[in-house]
């Protein structure tokens, strides 16, 4: 059976074309509260949010690219987050912003740092996603697209501006 659908009509409230893939089902999140896979080469993870929906992300953290399908997911201020188990970051499963604390004890928002992809439930409990790729540039996409290769110096300029020296082979 193939796993992809053009599904859309005004019914569903999908625009026609939008290319859905199904990812998973919900028995198997609950079952592991988190499963990880690949959608068109980006690696993304679904999990179950504490009101028994499911959000889909991107499976490695904004801030140093750890896995977050082993994290924790918690209500923090008042929104369900997934934790990151690395450094402990806060993402939200809604909308993808990252929390802190600030000094104050009152937990804010560095905006949006992790990609999150629409889902679908069906009546049969598959889940179908549609990868959200479109527009700026976020934290996420680092860690989600191919890294670039290096220049005849061995510089690679990643997307964030941070410039990484590979060591070239001595002829």
């Amino acid at each position: 059976m193939d796993d992809r659908c053009g599904m859309g009509s005004e019914e569903d409230g999908v625009d026609e074309g939008e290319a859905w893939v199904r990812a998973t089902t919900v028995a198997q999140v609950r079952s592991r509260g988190a499963v990880q896979t690949q959608i068109d080469g980006r690696e993304v993870v679904l999990v179950l949010a504490p009101d028994g929906s499911v959000a889909c992300l991107d499976a490695r953290c904004y801030h140093h690219g750890g896995e977050l399908a082993p994290g924790k997911v918690k209500h923090v201020g008042g929104r369900a987050c997934i934790v990151c188990p690395w450094h402990k970051y806060p993402i939200t499963l809604d909308t993808g912003e990252g929390l802190y604390t600030a000094l104050d004890g009152v937990v804010k928002s560095k905006g949006v740092m992790q990609r999150v992809h629409p889902v679908r439930v069906t009546d049969n409990g598959h889940i179908w996603v549609r990868l959200a790729v479109g527009g700026p540039r976020i934290e996420s996409d680092t860690y989600a697209d191919p890294q670039p290769e290096p220049d005849a110096d061995g510089v690679v300029v990643l997307p964030n501006g941070a410039r990484v020296i590979y060591p070239q082979p001595r002829s």
